[in-house]
């Protein structure tokens, strides 16, 4: 069997994942928007462009686990993939915990999903599955 055969698998449906969540937050930044404005209601910027970046940081993030397991026959970047899976699982454990309530049940079971993910894909680096 192949090295890291299914890390690559749960590796691409992470990605997928994390970019499918980060399009669902664009989206609830703009339906928020169009809220604020049928409301009459002030809007403010910065937290627009703090959406919009977060998206695009979790896009970014989409497809570094996405590609990444895709290098991992190299010792460095083993290390690394290691480093950033475990972190970015028990962020999305705490960011699904912290918003519990505020972006409704799907969103969070999603955010809830990925980190456990997240986590299981850096176990099986370790195992080199």
């Amino acid at each position: 069997m192949k090295p890291f055969k299914y890390t690559k698998i749960l590796g691409i449906l992470i990605g997928i994942l994390t970019g499918l969540l980060a399009l669902g937050l664009g989206y609830l930044s703009l339906v928020g928007l169009g809220f604020s404005q049928a409301f009459s209601s002030v809007i403010n910027d910065a937290a627009i462009l703090l959406f919009l970046v977060t998206a695009v940081i979790l896009l970014l993030l989409g497809v570094l686990a996405g590609l990444g397991p895709f290098w991992l026959k190299r010792q460095g970047w083993r290390q690394f993939y290691i480093f950033y899976s475990i972190t970015l699982g028990f962020c999305f454990l705490g960011v699904s915990f912290i918003t519990r309530g505020a972006l409704g049940n799907l969103f969070e079971t999603v955010i809830l999903g990925i980190g456990i993910l997240y986590i299981l894909q850096s176990t099986l680096v370790i195992i080199k599955k």
